[in-house]
């Protein structure tokens, strides 16, 4: 079970290529037809949704509910970045992909998100990373970074923080944003 604390989702987790994994979970052809066409015939509201509530794939309900999960957002994100790496040699995958992306943009738009400027109080975990991940001036470590940090005038650095992917912040930058990879991580205690 990739959700237990410690675990991580695996490419040995994926559904491989002799699986219908992917198919499974598509909504029924036949249903969509007829909803579809009830909707050409007569495009109401109620029509509309009916299409939308058949065309859904059963997947992203089941995405939803191992969302709800402690540590569920991380072990998706991650899923979805095994599952990106894979397509090549997997292109009935980009289905699966579709989903994921579909249903991140939801979960991780601007409103879920919190701005926070990054200062020495920042937790280490998102300083660690910052000294990590900086492309265009890179930081010789803790010292380096806690001059910047202190240069109030110059100190622009922000993150996005998320409830949800505690451990894995997204840095924004003025004029470029540098996303830094997902790591599971506890679920937060609030």
């Amino acid at each position: 079970m990739p959700l237990r604390h410690g675990r991580r989702w695996t490419s040995a987790a994926a559904p491989s290529s002799s699986t219908s994994w992917p198919r499974s979970f598509r909504p029924p052809p036949k249903a969509v037809g007829k909803a579809a066409d009830a909707y050409r015939d007569d495009p109401t509201p109620r029509n509309l949704q009916r299409l939308q509530e058949v065309a859904e794939p059963a997947r992203q309900e089941l995405f939803r509910h191992l969302n709800m999960a402690p540590g569920g957002s991380a072990m998706l994100v991650e899923m979805r970045s095994t599952i990106q790496r894979g397509m090549r040699a997997h292109p009935a995958w980009s289905s699966i992909d579709a989903d994921l992306l579909h249903l991140c943009h939801s979960w991780f738009n601007r409103g879920f998100l919190r701005l926070k400027r990054i200062d020495w109080r920042t937790s280490a975990v998102v300083l660690q990373k910052l000294i990590q991940y900086e492309a265009v001036h890179a930081i010789l470590g803790w010292g380096d970074l806690r001059r910047r940090l202190e240069d109030v005038e110059r100190n622009h650095e922000r993150y996005f923080s998320s409830h949800a992917v505690v451990a894995s912040p997204a840095i924004e930058k003025p004029a470029r944003k540098c996303v830094l990879s997902a790591q599971a991580s506890k679920p937060s205690e609030a």
